[in-house]
């Protein structure tokens, strides 16, 4: 649970945390009792004690906000969950009108506006600025403060719901962050750096006055104030000399504690010295005895597993461990090796409106070399290198390896990432069996035996370019020249006795042997969430469709236009089971050596591996995944699972672009198991009608869910 809040009756918590989708906003009542159990006799029997607690109820928690991304929202703002840790209260409550506030990432951080009590959507507002952190509403509901950055300075802005008005309220060099308003509208604390400490700050927005609340050397956290103005409480990780058991003196770690201040004299109390810290307390409502914080404890429980958690406590304030006065004791604010006359340094204002490129610095990353020589094939060797900028933003890549006179393979490539539009370029030169990029682990060769005669040749040199439009989508472009040749091994009189089929793929191959120029262009979007608990995808679509034309050229060129859709699409039914839906379409005007396989594995399961083949196909499929068993466990702790099920259906036709070959079509269905044991396994039973067989079959492949 993070960045709880109170509500305005003050008999419920809202607060972020993590759900079967994600981060989610929950609401629950405070409850009544301490949830700890006290202990019973070991025998376990009721001693008639009345101060014995039975097990807790549900405690009717409900959750606001359960919604997958990338709609309405990529992802919610949660501090420690999502980004970095900045300061301050990720969530806020109005006083009136039952409003809770938060922001959400779409293309920058926007500020969303929910009904606290049916989790809707009210409003939306982006803004100017980046990274928006921390809303606040004033007590009449109609304004929200918050911190963002502009030009690199974070500074405190206030938003006027009402009249659509932004006003930047502290407006300085510091790093201001998580501000809170008094409850009387007058005064905003918050929190800014003086020199490498973050510390309380209070600004009086009628005369903008800023006065500096805490001070020295250690660092001041996530403020807020008690309903009737008089108390702060915040957190501090102010670091203090203890006296142990010995006589002798150590210090308490840095870590983060509980501390109040009365804003009028400026006295500190300090309330909590343990080792868990604890993060943005909040006064209950109208009672300045009672506050609610997190607690971290890097041991806690959650079904059998040992995790750290975060959890809300409520802590009565009866006795402080200490109380002192806050005062500027002129203790330096900077590190001690940082001098600040020789370190003292400032933005460029020019280097912010003309930045200057980054400096380059490069790693060279070799691959594995090997070399050798084998009687069969003769000499063989494989290796490579990287050549990657020091932020990864560049890449230079280059792979060789050759193996006999049938298999070489050379590629280079460039790929530059440093700006939105991202840009590279390519060579390459292929020769290799064409069974070598279709070969599966269980099945080996496809069952098409021209495919499996059959060398490749391919040189290519292209320039490629993508713009993502946002996460999730983006456009791709290239353009490609290539020559390519196909070459097929028949003993003599052999292709006599090969069936239509097979001479209408050695005719295609035949047909393919030409150059090209190709321009192509591509839409993708990707949305898709992956989920242990399914085994793979679990939620969300993914598109790519891609058009690709080759005008005609000088000599024997290729000239066609060609198109290629494959749609996916996951429908989450529980946290553990989903209808997975795909869709694909292939489409040429002429013979380019494109081609696509179908048959087994994950395509048309009910047919032999590789045994339809063509360059014009559709096919769809449909499928129910869901748990079945978590695991079943040998003596000596060895196991396999989890054992997953899943019902499917699935259908497609196939043909050449020249004719020469009948369309084929094909429809399958049945049901499976999938389990991991090294590698996923997968064994299933189909139902198809090929060449007369028109029986239940089981297969078995390894492959993961696409």
């Amino acid at each position: 649970l993070l960045s709880p809040v109170v509500s305005p009756d003050g008999e419920k918590l809202s607060c972020f945390t993590v759900g079967n989708v994600g981060i989610t906003i929950v609401s629950f009542p405070i409850r009544d009792k301490p949830v700890f159990h006290s202990k019973k006799d070991s025998d376990d029997e009721d001693d008639g004690d009345e101060d014995d607690e039975e097990e807790p109820e549900e405690n009717g928690h409900k959750v606001l906000y359960d919604k997958l991304p990338p709609i309405p929202y990529e992802y919610l703002i949660s501090q420690g969950l999502i980004t970095w840790p900045f300061n301050g209260f990720d969530l806020d409550w109005t006083e009136n009108d039952n409003m809770l506030a938060f922001f959400a990432r779409k293309a920058d951080h926007v500020l969303v506006l929910m009904d606290a009590e049916t989790g809707k959507i009210l409003r939306e507002v982006e803004f100017p600025l980046d990274q928006a952190f921390s809303p606040s509403f004033s007590p009449s509901g109609k304004v929200v403060y918050f911190s963002a950055s502009k030009n690199v300075t974070r500074d405190i802005y206030a938003y006027d719901l009402e009249n659509d008005l932004l006003y930047n309220v502290t407006d300085d060099l510091s790093f201001d962050t998580a501000p809170v308003i008094s409850p009387d509208g007058t005064r905003i604390v918050y929190v800014s750096f003086v020199g490498d400490f973050q510390k309380l700050f209070m600004i009086d927005l009628s005369t903008k006055t800023k006065t500096q609340l805490t001070f020295n050397r250690y660092n001041d956290s996530s403020p807020s104030w008690s309903d009737d103005g008089k108390y702060i409480v915040y957190t501090s990780d102010e670091v203090r000399l203890i006296e142990d058991e010995d006589g002798g003196f150590k210090h308490n770690g840095r870590v983060w504690n509980l501390y109040t201040m009365d804003v009028e004299t400026g006295e500190i109390s300090q309330w909590t010295d343990f080792f868990g810290g604890v993060f943005t307390p909040l006064f209950a409502r109208d009672d300045n005895e009672k506050i609610y914080y997190l607690a971290y404890w890097q041991y806690d429980q959650i079904q059998n597993t040992i995790i750290p958690n975060f959890k809300v406590y409520e802590a009565v304030l009866k006795e402080p461990i200490r109380t002192f006065f806050s005062s500027d004791d002129n203790e330096p604010t900077y590190w001690a090796f940082r001098k600040t006359d020789l370190f003292k340094i400032g933005l460029d204002e020019n280097q912010i409106i003309n930045p200057l490129e980054a400096p380059k610095d490069w790693q060279l990353v070799p691959r594995t070399a090997y070399f050798g020589y084998n009687t069969y094939w003769g000499a063989l060797g494989s290796s490579g290198l990287d050549l990657i900028s020091i932020l990864g933003d560049e890449r230079h890549s280059a792979l060789f390896a050759y193996s006999g006179p049938l298999f070489r393979y050379f590629d280079y490539s460039y790929f530059n990432q440093r700006k939105r539009f991202q840009w590279g370029g390519f060579i390459n030169d292929y020769k290799y069996p064409l069974y070598y990029s279709f070969r599966d682990i269980v099945k080996q060769n496809p069952k098409q035996p021209i495919l499996n005669q059959t060398a490749l040749e391919k040189l290519e040199v292209g320039v490629v370019g993508a713009y993502p439009l946002d996460k999730f989508t983006r456009v791709e472009a290239s353009f490609r020249i290539r020559h390519m040749s196909f070459e097929t091994f028949l003993a003599p009189g052999q292709i006599l006795n090969l069936s239509a089929g097979d001479i209408a793929l050695f005719n295609f191959f035949g047909r393919s042997n030409r150059h090209s120029n190709i321009f192509s262009g591509a839409f993708v979007r990707d949305t898709v969430l992956y989920s242990g608990l399914a085994q793979g995808p679990w939620h969300g679509n993914a598109l790519r469709v891609e058009f690709e034309i080759a005008p005609p050229s000088i000599g024997n060129s290729a000239n066609y236009v060609s198109l290629n859709v494959d749609a996916r699409k996951y429908i989450r039914v529980t946290s553990g089971s989903l209808l997975a839906l795909r869709s694909t379409v292939m489409w040429n005007s002429d013979d380019n050596g494109n081609f696509i396989l179908m048959g087994g594995t994950n395509t048309l399961r009910g047919y032999p591996y590789g045994a339809l083949i063509g360059n014009r196909a559709v096919y769809a499929s449909a499928e129910f995944r869901f748990p079945f068993i978590d695991g079943i466990v040998f003596p000596k702790g060895i196991g396999i699972g989890p054992f997953r099920g899943l019902a499917f259906v699935d259908a497609g036709a196939i043909s050449f672009s020249n004719n020469d070959l009948p369309r084929h079509e094909g429809f399958s269905y049945g049901a499976g198991v999938q389990f991991n044991f090294i590698m996923p396994m997968n064994y299933v039973w189909t139902k198809t009608e090929w060449h007369g067989y028109d029986k239940w079959r089981n297969d078995f492949y390894v492959g993961i869910n696409w």
